[in-house]
């Protein structure tokens, strides 16, 4: 939406110190506040969790081991995930299986 790969800004902000400056993502505002960007485009972000619905509607973790996998692949998709056909959460830890970016 903004042209701005987060990971790649994440990284370089953590591991060379790099400032928010630096990357050009801090631009001289305008009289509204606005430094001239606008978004263009869309982004979505969808979370796949490992969950069992109950009747009344609500979710627990479930600890199930993953039995199939594939992820969707093209041009602008991100998947982060470290999810294989047989994994299977800890109920301890977050449910989340992965993340796709579009």
């Amino acid at each position: 939406v903004w042209g701005v790969d987060l990971v790649q800004a994440q990284l370089l902000i953590a591991c060379e110190r790099r400032s928010l400056a630096d990357l050009g993502l801090l631009g001289a505002t305008n009289k509204n506040g606005s430094d001239g960007q606008r978004p263009s485009g869309y982004a979505i972000q969808l979370r796949i969790n490992a969950e069992s619905i109950r009747a009344d509607g609500s979710s627990l973790p479930d600890a199930s081991a993953v039995t199939a996998l594939e992820f969707p692949r093209g041009r602008g998709i991100r998947i982060d995930s470290a999810a294989y056909v047989g994994f299977a959460c800890q109920q301890a830890f977050d449910s989340l299986l992965a993340k796709v970016v579009v």
